[in-house]
């Protein structure tokens, strides 16, 4: 028999046996060996694999398994029993290869899974099959050999209409992942892995491409695993690429990371953070570690335009995810700021550029940042400081200088800080016809941060175009209290100095306790910064207040106020225009009543002012405490003010110093104040007019001369010196026979040397 016959014959024999083993295996029912799989799958892996539908064998050169209803358990200690559920699992595996160990998937299909990855409080994962049971595992002989396979590979993996879970053992935060699609390709065992994946995450979808190491070295790498992905969502890109040691472990990063876009919203909505649109954005940075304490460094990071706003990063960070290990340069810049803030919801008025630098790196536990230099316009601001975020509120503490904070070019400048005499307006009055208003304090946002400043600006420049020089102050809060002591600063040329606190950790009510005093201001200068320069010269002024009160109003806090006020004007002159100025109604009546001279001459020569209150229990009062005394006439007033109903009266004692040639009953104006602060009015004083007129009655009845009526009523009126009586100092008396000078001092009689009606008129006149 030829040789050739036998092969034949042989080949047809061995084609039998295998037709009829195709045959035999089709003809088998694979369902019965469910619990074998089950019982093998738990011995390798000691996690429990169920099979809940068919099970069925497709026979070939590339065998291919379908399962349907398949469940794989998770660790022990998971949040739930499955790790992972799948309606349809298929994996085809070539035959060849696994004659030599080698696991060579040519085709997985997974169909509507459903995947928990999760890690526990130590931050080992669910994937980790280290906690199967040692009794679980197939025991070893001595010197046996590796049973397992020599290597895997993956040529093509398609995963339809998924969901992939990831929780986080230590924070808990779950994140939630629904996959359109997911295909895996890769040529061989050694090349790369090429991924293509459509999926939505926190409702925003996006796509991941690019190419991994082999799926063979995914568990065990035997170099670092180089990974090169693009990540995109709505207008925003980010590309990663580089190596990672452990990439089970997400540990050995060594990544580059660039990251641009037109929205920056668009990134923070993927990572479940709710922004404002801000863009365009742009980044690039190193990053390495592990998931849990990552280093990144190199960072070159900006955000927004020129013309908006546009924020740089540039240094390192040691821990990115809990934000240790900082150490960055940051610069902010923006032409508009009124535009950035409309990109953040925020109202503002227009604004001047804004530049902002400053180096920020943690420091046990908190952030410090220094070289800060700040600048909105024209005002500057720099110093250094530390932030502490952890604890029950933020606590701030830092040293802040600057040559110049001009408030005029930053806030809006309302009707009462608008110089000229007619924007010039009292405070109006409140539906309820208060002056005081009774809305709640804002007292809660004392209690939101702690913080310790030290803070000098050589020159601060108020809405209304006032300046404040050399201000100094430190200033502390804590839970709720506030305290600015010592403050110092120089107003007008002259010095002041004080100290506030106001303490807010009561639910309730605030405590409020304020001490100033302030030197030689000169109300010339100050009016002068105002744009006002011609309304008086000279006048320098003195402030001494010392108040307390308790509430949660400025009504509360007024209508139990304690403590004094005084305020000392010295010489100078006042133009009529200044009353005008003030704006107040009142005040004009005043000065038409009591200076007769102001149309003929509108300066008016103030020898000095005073005005001395007291407060008890929100009672001011003045007893002859208010005084002004000028080249023409004098002026003294008593009342109270009740600050709890805001009604007030005062009697006003005028004294003309000139001969007016006018009558009596003209002469005889004692005025009174009376109404509350919004809404006062001004009168005669019947009862005190009436009690004058009796003194002086027998030389008016008479009929005699309009002057004797009017010499009559200054002595029966006049304080020799009103200003010294508001201060509370008595004057001394003159003393008799004094040989200096014919010409008595202001506000002393002469010594009398003569008898008679000479002596009587002398007396009479002051002359």
């Amino acid at each position: 028999m030829r040789l050739k016959t036998i092969l034949i014959a042989a080949a047809g024999v061995l084609l039998g046996i295998l037709v009829a083993a195709v045959l035999a295996l089709r003809s088998m029912d694979f369902n019965k060996y469910k619990a074998l799989i089950a019982e093998q799958a738990k011995a390798a892996t000691g996690r429990e694999l169920r099979i809940g539908g068919n099970l069925d064998l497709q026979i070939g050169f590339s065998p291919a398994v379908v399962v349907e209803d398949v469940s794989f358990a998770n660790a022990p200690w998971g949040s739930r029993p499955e790790m992972v559920k799948v309606r349809r699992f298929e994996v085809e595996v070539a035959l060849l290869p696994l004659l030599f160990r080698d696991v060579r998937i040519k085709r997985l299909i997974l169909v509507q899974p459903d995947i928990l990855l999760e890690t526990d409080a130590k931050g080992l994962g669910n994937w980790s099959l280290g906690d199967a049971a040692p009794s679980a595992r197939p025991a070893r002989k001595p010197g046996g050999t590796k049973a397992g396979p020599a290597g895997m590979a993956l040529e093509k993996v398609r995963i339809e209409n998924g969901t992939l879970r990831y929780r986080e053992g230590r924070t808990r935060r779950v994140m939630s992942l629904v996959l359109d699609r997911l295909d895996l390709r890769a040529k061989d065992l050694t090349g790369p892995l090429v991924i293509d994946l459509a999926a939505t995450y926190n409702g925003k979808a996006f796509t991941l491409a690019g190419t991994v190491g082999p799926l063979g070295e995914l568990q065990a790498p035997s170099r670092p695993y180089p990974v090169k992905l693009t990540l995109k969502a709505g207008g925003a890109t980010m590309e990663v690429e580089g190596t990672i040691a452990k990439p089970m472990e997400a540990a050995g990063l060594d990544v580059k990371v660039t990251t641009e876009g037109e929205e920056l919203a668009e990134i923070a909505r993927l990572a479940g953070k709710a922004i404002p649109a801000v863009g365009p954005f742009a980044m690039t940075a190193r990053v390495t570690g592990t998931a849990q304490a990552l280093s990144v460094a190199g960072i070159d990071a900006s955000v927004g335009k020129a013309e908006r706003v546009l924020v740089k990063a540039t240094g390192a960070v040691r821990d990115a995810l809990n934000a240790r290990g900082i150490n960055l340069a940051v610069a902010v810049e923006s032409k508009d700021l009124r535009s950035a803030g409309k990109t953040f919801e925020v109202d503002l008025p227009p604004l001047p550029p804004l530049s902002v630098a400053a180096r920020v790196r943690d420091a046990q536990g908190a952030y410090a940042f220094d070289g800060l230099k700040a600048s909105v316009g024209k005002s500057h601001l720099a110093g250094s400081g530390t932030i502490w975020i952890a604890g029950p509120r933020p606590r701030l503490k830092a040293q802040l200088t600057s040559t110049l904070v001009d408030l005029s070019e930053l806030l809006p400048r309302d009707g009462a800080m608008r110089t000229g005499a007619a924007s010039q307006k009292i405070p109006a009055a409140s539906e309820d016809k208060r002056v005081f208003p009774a809305d709640p304090l804002p007292l809660s946002v004392l209690k939101t941060a702690d913080a310790d400043l030290d803070l000098k600006v050589d020159r601060l420049v108020l809405p209304n175009k006032f300046s404040v020089e050399t201000l100094a102050a430190r200033v502390a809060l804590s839970g709720g209290r506030v305290e600015v002591q010592p403050f110092g600063t120089r107003i007008g040329g002259g010095a002041v100095t004080g100290q506030i606190a106001l303490d807010a950790s009561s639910e309730k009510a605030a405590s409020l306790a304020a001490k100033l005093d302030a030197k030689a201001i000169d109300l010339n200068q100050v009016l002068r910064q105002m744009g006002n320069p011609d309304l008086v010269t000279g006048i320098k002024t003195d402030v001494a207040l010392n108040l307390r009160g308790s509430g949660g109003s400025v009504r509360d806090l007024m209508a139990g106020l304690n403590g004094d006020l005084l305020l000392v004007l010295g010489e100078g002159r006042i133009h009529s225009k200044f009353i005008e100025w003030l704006g107040a109604d009142l005040l004009t009546q005043i000065a038409e009543r009591l200076n007769p001279f102001g149309k003929s001459n509108p300066y008016t020569e103030l020898k000095c002012g005073v005005m001395r209150f007291a407060a008890k229990d929100g009672i001011a009062s003045a007893d002859k405490g208010i005084a002004f005394e000028t080249s023409k006439m004098t002026l003294v007033s008593s009342g109270t003010v009740n600050l709890k109903t805001e009604a007030m009266d005062f009697s006003l004692r005028p004294d003309t110093r000139q001969m007016l040639g006018i009558s009596a009953g003209e002469l005889v104006k004692l005025l009174r104040v009376r109404g509350t602060l919004a809404e006062p009015t001004l009168g005669i004083d019947e009862l005190q007019t009436a009690k004058s007129a009796l003194s002086i009655g027998a030389a008016v009845a008479t009929g005699g001369l309009s002057f004797l009526a009017e010499a009559l009523v200054k002595r029966v009126m006049a304080d020799p010196r009103p200003c010294e009586t508001a201060l509370g100092r008595t004057p001394a008396p003159a003393r008799a026979g004094s040989a200096h000078s014919d010409a008595a001092p202001a506000g002393q009689e002469p010594p009398q040397t003569g008898g008679g009606i000479e002596q009587f008129f002398r007396g009479l006149f002051g002359r």
